[in-house]
């Protein structure tokens, strides 16, 4: 069951089917749920096991709006957004800022998250709730995470991450790797278990690794170092020196350049190059277009040139994607 409450349009009643002519982001063998209306439009796909249960979820709404988000399942939680910046209220209390590629883990009883949502924006975000058989396999290879489990009280609402998460871009990889599931059947539902169970590991990874990383840029140089992120992202084909990038968000070159990857783990033009070739290898599964188009939008002027970055990040041919 999945229920939507707006503080602006009041319960958001979902449909159990895709939009008409929907295409893209199809998680196959999963159940839809959708709204199209004065609200904006929603998409939700959900897939229910024994083990866990996942969705994602494609919104756009029409006004600034608070929404609060049931979906049943088990009460420890993980919330992953993939494309924007979202403030959620944990309790209706709790305030957390997740950036874009940020993920959270909570124990929730309630199975109620709220999220701010600015107009016209469109948000996907990917969530799971796991079972305690599932997690039980975990709490023996992970002593500090066992430690924190043990504190948990299965009716009271808990913060697991203190603080929002970076998602390694492995996580990402698997959220790709179940939109695009290529099986059917029985190895349809394997392919997901394992990348659901490596999801939730690279999660405790993250949590628990040592020595754990911690920044000492304050908050309004995160926003700044936030803001070049975005703009190295909005157009692919640009590249921009550290020098320009630092003074679009007025910072200074050195700190810039040290903050950014204290901040996010990799350099500002690893950054854009792993973006780059993320993206091509989207446009070389989703869409039929040309090797040489799909290099120009990425930013290479030379299709050889592409090849060669994509061999080089993936260990595969780009071409290897279309056989």
């Amino acid at each position: 069951m999945i229920e939507l409450y707006s503080d602006v349009y009041g319960q958001i009643l979902l449909q159990p089917l895709l939009p008409k002519g929907f295409k893209s982001y199809i998680i196959a063998g999963s159940e839809p749920y959708s709204y199209s209306g004065e609200a904006g439009q929603i998409l939700i796909q959900q897939i229910v096991s024994s083990n866990y249960t996942i969705f994602f979820a494609d919104y756009q709404f029409n006004s600034k709006t608070k929404i609060t988000l049931h979906i049943s399942g088990f009460v420890f939680q993980s919330y992953i957004v993939l494309n924007e910046d979202v403030n959620a209220y944990i309790d209706r209390t709790a305030h957390v800022k997740l950036r874009q590629g940020h993920f959270m883990l909570l124990q929730n009883p309630s199975r109620e998250v709220t999220f701010l949502f600015e107009k016209g924006r469109k948000y996907f975000a990917f969530g799971s709730s796991y079972a305690p058989t599932f997690i039980d396999e975990y709490l023996n290879n992970f002593a500090s995470f066992k430690k924190t489990y043990s504190k948990l009280r299965e009716d009271q609402m808990t913060l697991i991450t203190k603080t929002p998460r970076h998602a390694p871009r492995k996580i990402l990889d698997d959220i790709y790797d179940i939109l695009h599931c290529p099986y059917e059947g029985t190895w349809r539902e394997k392919f997901i278990d394992n990348n659901v169970d490596d999801i939730f590991f690279l999660q405790l990874a993250e949590m628990y690794k040592e020595p754990a990383r911690t920044t000492t840029v304050a908050s309004y140089q995160q926003d700044a170092l936030h803001e070049a992120r975005r703009i190295i992202l909005a157009d692919l084909t640009k590249h921009y020196s550290n020098k320009e990038l630092a003074k679009k968000v007025h910072l200074s070159s050195y700190f810039f350049k040290t903050g950014f990857k204290e901040l996010f783990g990799i350099a500002p033009f690893e950054c854009l190059i792993d973006a780059r070739l993320n993206t091509a290898k989207r446009l070389l599964v989703e869409t039929d277009k040309p090797l040489k188009e799909i290099a120009r939008i990425v930013g290479y002027s030379r299709q050889s040139s592409f090849a060669n970055a994509f061999n080089r990040h993936f260990n595969y041919t780009p071409g290897s994607l279309r056989k």
